[in-house]
């Protein structure tokens, strides 16, 4: 008999239960799902290698996906609403478990599993549609809750030729080609084409929200599910609702969790170097605009370490990152973003130099390679991050495609997002493909402008995606769609605005005013 870490060891598949479906012999295909699932949960108990656990998540999820729909046709007495819940719980729990064993204190985790029903009444709002996407390779499903409705649907699994569009749709969008007239007609027939297939069936639920809460899964971690619309030519889905997305359910806050805190936000901007460790032009304009255009708001910048790092974001409310970003999709927490040069440099594979603020997708070959200069004091790894205990109420990663990291059925996207949550910032803003500075800046620009005005932070990055569209020759999405809000996207940031020079004057003005006034009614009044 096998012990507990031999069954863990062992290649898991959907044989388990698919040869009973196939039989009819329900109950047994059950009870062998059971027993698989009690096998992994005691095997990720035995092995105590947070490393070896994820790649092993990450191996044999796609099959609990596949084997888990003996939850939707059996016990056969339970209703079909009642058997999609249960097919739902335990893919979210395998999802969250996974998460949760990686990050470990996770100070925004939830504390207790929730239910499906639980997650109806207690997180979702009467305006919120939640959708999460479980992904394996034949098959993958679509999970559509509102306070009052669950809808299950299947889509296609990592394999098939969607996948494959879907990967073709983002390289669209974050490259696109100098034929603007040709490539228009079939970037809108792809979204067309995808929004259709992925979303078709959930539009009514999609039309009656204000809010959409998004959890993907493999190959659509890369989907700005914003870009997505059901008319041809017709504006994306961001343009009438607030979107944002999440690791897992485990991160959701109830709905009745307060938005924003009463504390005037302190906001901590750092300016990256480039990889000759000289300033980053582009990213030292972005930290100076913040800093004049806002009360409260400091720059740290130059080569820095990690421990003056964290002093100095002890008391931030807001922190602001514009630098390099290099992910290790082999070892993903040791992703760092570049403080200083040192001796071992990660290789720059795809950034142009002057022209973007960017991130190095590592080869597996890199990633080994580099995974020891990572270690260094250069770098501000996504495992020191997620190590440290953080109050913010809001991260922006600037750095492009920050957002991205190892795509894992068990962790969702291993990256800056999840660290940053893990640490327990409520909110992260990041990007899912390279951008240029000179576009960075005034969305950046935008958006905090909306933060300021009382905007939460998923409406504020709407508004300022939009108006990046309505800017004549940025109709493109790869100028507007590629920055996403992670964790808490209701929430609000109290930032106060410096006085325009002008305003100020005007103040001034009528101080002077005032003070006249008043002399001359004292000197009335002593005659």
């Amino acid at each position: 008999q096998k012990t507990a870490y031999e069954l863990y060891q062992c290649d898991w598949s959907s044989d388990v239960c698919s040869s009973d479906l196939d039989a009819g012999e329900l109950q047994l295909a059950d009870t062998r799902f059971d027993q698989a699932l009690a096998a992994v949960e005691k095997g990720r108990i035995r092995v105590s290698d947070s490393d070896w656990r994820e790649a092993r998540g990450w191996e044999i999820g796609p099959y609990v996906v596949e084997a888990a729909e003996i939850r939707r046709i059996f016990p056969e007495e339970l209703t079909q609403a009642e058997r999609d819940l249960n097919f739902y719980d335990v893919l979210k729990n395998f999802k969250s478990r996974t998460l949760l064993e990686r990050i470990q204190a996770g100070g925004q985790m939830a504390s207790r599993h929730r239910s499906p029903q639980e997650i109806q009444s207690e997180v979702l709002s009467s305006d919120d549609l939640l959708i999460e996407f479980f992904v394996s390779s034949q098959n993958s499903w679509l999970f559509a809750l509102t306070r009052d409705e669950v809808r299950v649907l299947r889509i296609p699994g990592a394999r098939s030729g969607f996948a494959t569009r879907v990967s073709d749709y983002v390289s669209l969008l974050a490259a696109p080609s100098s034929d603007a007239r040709g490539e228009s007609a079939v970037l809108e027939q792809a979204r067309q084409s995808l929004s259709e297939t992925l979303l078709g069936e959930v539009d009514d639920l999609i039309e009656k929200a204000r809010r959409i809460i998004v959890i993907p899964d493999g190959y659509l971690h890369s989907l700005p599910f914003g870009s997505l619309s059901f008319s041809e030519d017709g504006p994306p889905i961001m343009a009438s609702h607030e979107i944002y997305r999440v690791p897992s359910t485990s991160f959701l806050r109830p709905s009745t969790t307060k938005a924003s805190t009463t504390r005037a936000s302190t906001l901590v901007a750092m300016a990256g170097v480039d990889r000759d460790g000289g300033p980053l032009a582009g990213a030292r304009r972005e930290v100076d605009g913040l800093r004049r255009n806002f009360l409260h708001a400091r720059v740290v910048e130059g080569e820095l370490r990690k421990e003056s790092l964290r002093d100095e974001f002890a008391d931030a409310s807001v922190l602001h990152f514009a630098a390099h970003v290099d992910v290790n999709d082999e070892s993903p927490w040791h992703s760092g973003i570049l403080l200083a040069v040192g001796e071992s440099r990660a290789p720059n594979t795809n950034v142009k130099a002057g022209t973007t603020r960017g991130l190095s997708i590592l080869s597996s070959e890199d990633s080994l390679r580099v995974r020891e200069s990572l270690r260094g004091e250069h770098y501000l790894r996504a495992a020191d991050i997620a190590g440290w205990k953080l109050s913010a109420d809001l991260a922006v990663l600037s750095g492009c495609e920050s957002a991205l990291g190892l795509v894992t059925v068990g962790e969702g996207v291993i990256g800056f997002g999840g660290a940053f949550l893990s640490a327990g910032v409520r909110t992260v803003v990041a990007s899912l493909w390279p951008v240029a500075d000179r576009h960075v800046e005034p969305l950046m620009q935008d958006f905090y402008a909306g933060l300021a005005e009382g905007k939460s932070v998923s409406g504020a990055l709407s508004d300022a995606q939009l108006a990046m569209r309505s800017r004549t020759g940025m109709q493109h999405p790869f100028y507007w769609a590629g920055f996403v809000v992670i964790g808490d996207g209701n929430a609000l940031v109290p930032l106060e605005t410096r006085p325009r020079s002008f305003d100020l004057l005007f103040i001034l003005a009528g101080v002077s005013m005032v003070t006249g006034l008043v002399a001359i009614v004292l000197r009335r009044r002593t005659r």
